[in-house]
């Protein structure tokens, strides 16, 4: 075939224990800037699935069919009914029911015979739990009365919870108002608030002033020395507002230059007098939020900008945001559940594929219990079914690299397990090879997967589409790595390719709705394996993956 060809120099010693199929395929093309989503296959790779298309599919070693066969929906079906029973509670992180599902995934882990990863004899890696941690969701009630969960990371961030009876949380519903700047400043004649009454409301703004930099000098005296957002937030609380929404890049600067929206958390806390929370959304989930368009949004951005005055008429009403957020309960330790299938070759078994899939989800709170099947009992289902398969096979058909399993707790809170994991790795960073992460794979189109950040090493966005010639997915290649939204970001940083299988937001996404009845376990089991065969495809190779940061 062709694509042994062209890797005969190392074809010959991954004949035994690798693919032939899963080699570098030199016309790949390096990284795409990671800006907009978009489908595949592009232009460019159209030619080149023509192609492969055409040759003839080299079979899979006896053991490696047959590991692969024993992936199936009915087994991914157990694993995501135990995860998201009423037993564990929704998983919250810190919780009891979060310690049971790690329970679980050790149990799993134990019988299928990996060696502890955690230290020691131990499968657990267990961590403080960070002062401050939250949960959070942001929902959009439409005026046809459905619910839209925003995705916390990419459409929103929290700044500010404030403390109720002893207690930092939230749990608020009103209907949004766009307030255009939001400053009440009454020395220089400039009030967002004047004439309005957003008692049990839900105030929208504009992050800034109308004023160019220039202003700042005299500015500053008038909004205090904590400056203009708390400023904002307290004029809002003062007007009756029930939390304060602050759209970044309003006028969309950044999208016309094709870049992502940016969430810029809060540096420092608020003063203890701010009473009401603090959130600030892109460009895109404020459409949303006001119910109109984002060229209307910009025009009101630069109306506002022209005029110095607050944004009115039938525009500045929008939908209604409902608000859940708490911080975590202090004095909790989290657990990562990591396991170890050593590898085959005395050599590069010092080496690592780390495949990993996030454990905890919601839990309970005033919606009612967050049972997470999509959310990531999923992953979790494929994580074990890997571990299963990858143990059955024989020593001498073991992945030349070893393969490192995680189970990451703190996903929902700040992406706290695999950061931790970024630091106390049992393999450390530099010789781990790849990061396969899987989170939220059974939901929507059961035949799509999305495969992101494939080019972070344009040999694997060539590998794992050859390993899916095996399986017959429909692969989404966004250009957006979706960096800081899943457990792939830590590794990322640490310059290790990284290949994240996503299934996309659905109507379940963040509610009790996320049920077993709204997942597709053949899905799950197909996604399984083709990212199986990703890492032993990468596990195999004499040499490592190259790795590509977007320019």
């Amino acid at each position: 075939m062709p694509s042994i060809t062209r890797t005969l120099v190392c074809s010959t010693l991954l004949l035994v224990c690798s693919l032939p199929l899963l080699a570098q395929d030199s016309r790949e093309k390096g990284p795409t800037p990671p800006s907009e989503e978009r489908a595949t296959p592009t232009p460019s790779e159209a030619p080149r699935a023509k192609r492969t298309s055409a040759e003839a599919l080299e079979p899979l070693p006896l053991e490696l069919r047959s590991a692969l066969a024993g992936i199936t929906s009915q087994r991914v079906l157990k694993h995501v009914t135990s995860l998201t029973s009423p037993e564990l509670e929704g998983r919250e992180a810190g919780e009891q029911g979060a310690l049971l599902g790690a329970s679980y995934v050790a149990r799993e882990f134990r019988r299928a015979g990996l060696r502890p990863g955690g230290g020691g004899s131990s499968f657990y890696q267990a961590f403080p739990l960070s002062p401050g941690a939250t949960t959070a969701q942001l929902g959009v009630v439409t005026s046809a009365n459905s619910l839209h969960v925003l995705e916390r990371g990419a459409d929103f961030a929290l700044t500010h919870l404030p403390r109720r009876g002893g207690k930092a949380q939230v749990a608020i519903e009103g209907r949004v108002e766009l307030v255009g700047y939001g400053l009440s400043l009454p020395a220089i004649g400039f009030d967002s608030y004047r004439g309005r009454d957003l008692k049990g409301k839900v105030a929208l703004v504009f992050a800034g002033a109308p004023w160019g930099s220039e202003a700042n000098r005299w500015l500053s005296p008038l909004v205090g020395k904590e400056g203009l957002l708390v400023a904002k937030a307290r004029a809002a609380a003062k007007a009756g507002a029930l939390a304060l929404l602050v759209v970044e890049d309003p006028a969309g600067w950044r999208r016309s230059l094709g870049l992502e929206s940016e969430l810029r958390p809060l540096e420092g806390a608020f003063p203890s007098d701010v009473s009401i929370a603090v959130v600030n959304v892109t460009p895109e989930a404020a459409t949303r939020l006001s119910g109109v368009s984002s060229t209307r949004l910009s025009k009101a951005c630069f109306e506002a900008r022209r005029t110095r005055r607050p944004v009115r008429g039938a525009q500045a009403v929008g939908h209604v945001a409902r608000l859940r957020a708490r911080v975590a309960r202090p004095g909790r330790f989290l657990r990562n559940v990591i396991g170890v299938v050593v590898g085959s070759d005395p050599d590069l078994r010092q080496e690592a594929v780390v495949i990993g899939a996030h454990l905890d989800h919601l839990g309970v709170d005033a919606d009612g219990l967050h049972a997470g099947a999509n959310d990531n009992a999923s992953g979790i289902s494929a994580l074990l079914e890997i571990a299963r398969a990858l143990s059955s096979l024989s020593p001498a058909r073991k992945p030349r690299r070893s393969v490192v399993l995680v189970a990451f707790d703190g996903e929902e809170i700040g992406q706290l397990g695999s950061h931790y994991y970024a630091k106390h790795a049992p393999f450390p960073l530099d010789r781990t090879r790849l990061m396969i992460n899987f989170d939220m794979i059974g939901g929507n189109d059961p035949g799509l997967i999305w495969a992101v950040a494939s080019r972070s090493s344009d040999v694997l966005h060539g590998l794992h589409q050859e390993a899916n010639r095996h399986v017959g997915l429909r692969l989404k290649h966004p250009i957006s790595f979706r960096l800081g939204r899943s457990d792939h970001t830590a590794f990322y940083r640490q310059r290790i390719p990284i290949l994240y299988f996503f299934g996309g937001l659905n109507e379940q996404y963040h509610t009790p709705q996320d049920t077993i009845e709204h997942v597709s376990c053949d899905k799950i089991a197909k996604v399984a394996k083709l990212a199986l065969l990703t890492a032993w495809g990468t596990a195999n190779r004499v040499e490592p993956l190259p790795f590509h940061k977007p320019r």
